[in-house]
């Protein structure tokens, strides 16, 4: 705890801002405050140059920008029409190839149908003289 009884007051600066109570030293030519003259403050306007420059430079890129934008996507739209054009004639071309696939199966089909028609009417053929051969034979 304190003991505000025993403090000492006798040296205790005073609040008031007197001419005595500067400093404790006498002001020289490079200390003194008050042997200024006082200077005359000049007011200037802010200079907002280069801030209009950086304003101007970034429309001009984003200017650029949409305009490189703009031909990209055109350039990405003329591949897209060659790729689709190019996509159906290989449609059409593989669709040709598939006929002609699909003709030569049903030609080869109907030639296999044909040959076996014509070796079971020659097995036919052969059944009844191989009978009249084979009782001839036996008789």
């Amino acid at each position: 705890m304190r003991n505000d009884a025993k403090d000492d007051f006798d040296n205790v600066p005073s609040l008031r801002a007197d001419v005595g109570d500067d400093d404790d030293f006498e002001p020289g030519p490079a200390t003194s405050v008050r042997s200024r003259a006082p200077r005359a403050v000049k007011v200037k306007g802010a200079n907002t140059g280069p801030l209009w420059a950086l304003v101007g430079a970034l429309l001009i890129a984003f200017a650029g920008l949409a305009w490189w934008s703009f031909q990209q996507i055109s350039l990405m739209g003329q591949q897209l029409v060659a790729t689709q054009e190019s996509f159906a004639r290989i449609s059409e071309e593989a669709a040709g190839r598939l006929q002609d696939i699909s003709g030569k199966v049903v030609a080869s089909q109907a030639s296999v149908n044909n040959g076996s028609e014509a070796l079971k009417l020659q097995i036919n053929n052969w059944k009844p003289s191989c009978r009249s051969r084979a009782s001839s034979r036996s008789a």
